[in-house]
């Protein structure tokens, strides 16, 4: 249980949303760490940031009665929009895009098969351009007939040489430093974190 809420809290608070037990934004104590370094210095001080501090304080505790044990302490996020830019684009599907683009010479069909002839002309390039339908027939295209390791090398390899159109920089580097902070957090209380569906 204490898990599942943990869960929510951190989707709730990544979104910026306010957290209050009766859904009324209601004054909290501010419970950021006093005389001590701050644990979460570039959040906002207000009730996302003392919901958390007081969540992870309260199970912790081992006098608490909602203390939980540092094996059964896990924690839960989504990549696109909580750890890592979605703009332009979810990266994984910017792949995908990609991919299309370095196969094609090897498929002379694409050129007049939708959806990749509007991926190879640039007519369209996000994935709100296509129906769930046409995301996955290009999923499927590029990623048949290969190894995992086939295509996590691949994957690795295009992470390694692309980069974000809209900050110049690549894409391993457009992460919320909010997050990233709430994760050092996390771990050093003892929580196990999983990324999408990997433990990092």
């Amino acid at each position: 249980m204490n898990n599942i809420l943990l869960t929510s809290l951190l989707i709730i608070s990544s979104m910026g949303c306010a957290v209050a037990g009766d859904g009324e934004d209601t004054p909290q104590e501010d419970l950021s760490i006093q005389g001590a370094e701050d644990p979460l210095p570039s959040w906002n001080e207000g009730s996302a940031k003392n919901a958390i501090l007081s969540f992870t304080a309260n199970i912790t505790d081992e006098s608490n009665p909602n203390y939980v044990e540092p094996d059964d302490r896990i924690a839960t996020f989504d990549n696109d929009g909580t750890l890592w830019c979605e703009y332009p684009d979810v990266v994984q599907f910017i792949f995908l895009l990609d991919r299309v683009k370095d196969m094609a010479p090897e498929h002379p069909e694409w050129n007049d098969t939708e959806p990749f002839r509007s991926i190879i002309s640039g007519k369209r390039f996000t994935l709100s351009d296509f129906s769930v339908d046409e995301a996955m027939q290009i999923w499927a295209a590029t990623s048949s007939n290969i190894t995992a390791d086939e295509y996590t090398s691949l994957a690795r390899d295009w992470l390694d040489k692309s980069t974000n159109s809209d900050f110049d920089l690549p894409y391993t580097a457009c992460v919320y430093k909010p997050m990233l902070e709430l994760l050092n957090y996390l771990r050093t209380e003892g929580f196990k974190i999983y990324r999408g569906f990997r433990k990092t």
